[in-house]
């Protein structure tokens, strides 16, 4: 049994997904670095999260090794594939319910104003 040093429910874990050759692509097709959030999680949220991108390694590298076997591509064997989908789907779902943390930009300006007062 693994005995924390505060209840699980005011644990809290920062998380930021960073893909540096998603940042390029975006920012040729209009979208900027600045659209990256981050998202504040319980610890059961991020356990999850980090769980689930190994779940999705895992059967992403397994279903790759397999085609790479068989020479050609067979995409009629669509379990994998959609079970990857399915992971990755509730893996969004549960790093988007997460709550918005306020870029330091943000922050800043909001302490100049309230020091301004």
């Amino acid at each position: 049994m693994l005995i924390a040093p505060y209840p699980a429910s005011q644990r809290t874990t920062r998380f930021t997904i960073r893909f540096p050759r998603l940042r390029a692509m975006n920012s040729q097709n209009g979208h900027s670095e600045k659209n990256i959030k981050r998202r504040k999680l319980s610890y059961q949220d991020g356990r999850a999260v980090e769980m689930l991108g190994h779940a999705i390694e895992y059967l992403a590298d397994e279903y790759v090794l397999e085609c790479r076997g068989r020479g050609q591509a067979d995409h009629s064997k669509a379990g994998p594939v959609q079970a990857i989908e399915l992971l990755m789907a509730r893996n969004r779902e549960i790093y988007l319910a997460g709550e918005l943390v306020p870029t330091f930009t943000k922050r800043l300006r909001l302490w100049l104003r309230f020091a301004r007062a």
